[in-house]
């Protein structure tokens, strides 16, 4: 057996040094050669072959496209509608600073001696004298009563007979 398993080794040394051998190489890349030569016209055939486009890609492209256009616009209105917020803010600021120009001229033509000669020449209004001002006091309790015609009068006699009776 030892003469088997010898041939077997030089069996295989001889293969593995037929790797070193130039012949070999050359008829590997003689036949590396053939192969690409026969399968060069198909690969020109397959290069000239229109490819197919999916429908289900175009939709969804088209899709794609439609919702960046869907943010695009967006972004335009919201631009365009804080452009309008800021001028009627600047609009509102300049109408309250008139207001207040307004009312502080009004006020300092409005005057309090004005509108007593008013009412005294125009009106006939009378100014009263220190007799006719009654002063209520409401300090205490407060409590109210509706009076008629007859409870008033009694209310009135109970009062007096109250007083000197």
């Amino acid at each position: 057996m030892d003469a088997a398993a010898s041939t077997a080794t030089a069996n295989n040394l001889g293969m593995d040094l037929a790797r070193f051998d130039r012949r070999t190489r050359v008829r590997k890349a003689v036949a590396n050669d053939l192969v690409r030569a026969a399968t060069a016209p198909k690969a020109r055939a397959h290069a000239n072959v229109r490819l197919g486009v999916r429908p289900s890609a175009v939709f969804l492209f088209l899709f794609f496209i439609s919702g960046v256009l869907c943010v695009v616009f967006s972004y335009a209105q919201l631009s365009a509608v804080n452009n309008a917020n800021a001028l009627i803010t600047r609009e509102l600021r300049t109408a309250i600073r008139e207001q207040n120009v307004l009312t502080a001229t009004l006020e300092s033509r409005v005057k309090l001696d004005e509108i007593a000669e008013i009412a005294v020449h125009e009106f006939g209004f009378v100014k009263l004298d220190r007799r006719q001002v009654i002063y209520v006091d409401m300090s205490g309790q407060e409590k109210a009563e509706v009076l008629t015609g007859d409870s008033l009068r009694n209310k009135i006699r109970d009062s007096l007979n109250g007083i000197f009776g």
